[in-house]
């Protein structure tokens, strides 16, 4: 049997059994001039802002701040967030833990029809104004202990996110993943639509190869598989 060689630096690597890592990113305070990293921001729940969290190897204990990067036009955001805005907490406090962990929480609260939809938010706006404001959200109700099956708000939940998916739907592997859940609704009303995407993908005359200059990529072609491979169970099509 033969050993592969390993060079020097490898060898050390594999040895000590670790890869080098870059330097942990220290938690920057976007009120005094603190800057976000690169990294992608995220939808904040119903809201309709996008926001930056900080984060580190996925993990967002740490994070006491939310950017606010984007607000959709028509949204309840609008008019209350603006780009640039940071959260600084909700129901009239600071974040005390996780903040990506703390809205979530206070936006399941604010749906409820206790809360009447109101979501009060610690909102910090450029020239060190801090104040609290509200963004109202449609009042869902409360989640049942046995969500998301029996739940009425899981429905509405999924029956929101389906419509809008339905009339949102695009390629590459969001699309897939966006249409699988067309596919899992199981609603007689996006067949057509979920139809006509899968046989775009896979048309009678498709011809797949394996040179090196094309698009044969595992991610790709992993989700399209799972797309028609679930597509063909549920329909036999």
């Amino acid at each position: 049997m033969r050993i592969p060689i390993l060079s020097g630096g490898l060898a050390l690597l594999v040895a000590t059994g670790s890869w080098p890592l870059a330097a942990r990113t220290p938690v920057p305070d976007l009120t005094r001039g603190g800057r976000p990293d690169d990294r992608h921001d995220w939808n904040l729940g119903p809201t309709g802002a996008r926001g930056w969290i900080w984060g580190w190897n996925l993990e967002t204990t740490d994070s006491r701040q939310i950017l606010v990067t984007a607000v959709a036009p028509g949204s309840p955001a609008e008019g209350v967030l603006a780009e640039g805005d940071v959260i600084l907490g909700v129901d009239g406090k600071p974040f005390s833990r996780d903040a990506r962990k703390g809205l979530g929480e206070a936006i399941t609260r604010a749906e409820t029809r206790e809360a009447g939809g109101k979501l009060e938010l610690l909102r910090w706006r450029r020239g060190n104004k801090t104040e609290r404001v509200t963004v109202m959200l449609p009042v869902l109700g409360s989640y049942h202990d046995e969500s998301p099956w029996n739940c009425r708000k899981s429905a509405k939940i999924v029956e929101a996110g389906c419509a809008r998916i339905a009339s949102h739907l695009k390629g590459g592997i969001d699309g897939k993943v966006n249409a699988l859940a067309l596919l899992a609704s199981g609603k007689q009303e996006y067949a057509a639509t979920v139809r006509t995407y899968v046989r775009r993908l896979a048309p009678p005359d498709l011809k797949l190869t394996m040179a090196p200059s094309s698009a044969m990529a595992s991610w790709h072609w992993g989700y399209t598989n799972l797309l028609l491979t679930e597509y063909y169970l549920a329909t036999g099509d």
